[in-house]
């Protein structure tokens, strides 16, 4: 039980991230449109093919292709549900390969999505900024 708490919170917890970025608007990055992370749990895109060009099954599918694992509750999903997961690739089995989705083939029950990682080489995505590579190189005077 402890352990699916913590994932939970883990989940959560990258929701909360924003990028800040050292540009003129200090835009936020998008994360719809990219991973943050190889696991990618904090995607909440649109993509819905595998990476072979194949679509995505619903993960709430009534008649599905194929059986969606009953271990992926709605709290596994970076949407907080299945429905609203529709069939965009996700990873709620914490797949290394991050997002997946169950394929609309027969012979293909899953496969992995093509989602690129975001670049942040001008922003930082922690507090610290340990991740930072940009140009920018003096602190800010408060």
């Amino acid at each position: 039980m402890l352990q699916n708490f913590s994932k939970i919170v883990i989940v959560s917890l990258i929701k909360l991230i924003y990028i800040t970025c050292n540009d003129e608007l200090g835009n936020l990055t998008d994360l719809s449109r990219c991973i943050l992370s190889h696991l990618g749990l904090e995607y909440r895109g649109e993509i819905q093919k595998t990476e072979s060009g194949v679509p995505c099954q619903a993960w709430d599918s009534e008649k599905p292709v194929h059986k969606v694992n009953i271990s992926f509750i709605d709290e596994k999903f970076s949407d907080f549900s299945k429905k609203n997961a529709m069939n965009y690739c996700r990873n709620p089995s914490l797949h290394p390969d991050g997002p997946w989705c169950y394929s609309m083939e027969k012979n293909n029950i899953n496969e992995t999505c093509m989602i690129p990682l975001c670049s942040f080489s001008e922003c930082k995505a922690t507090g610290p900024g340990m991740e930072y590579s940009g140009k920018h190189k003096r602190g800010l005077s408060v």
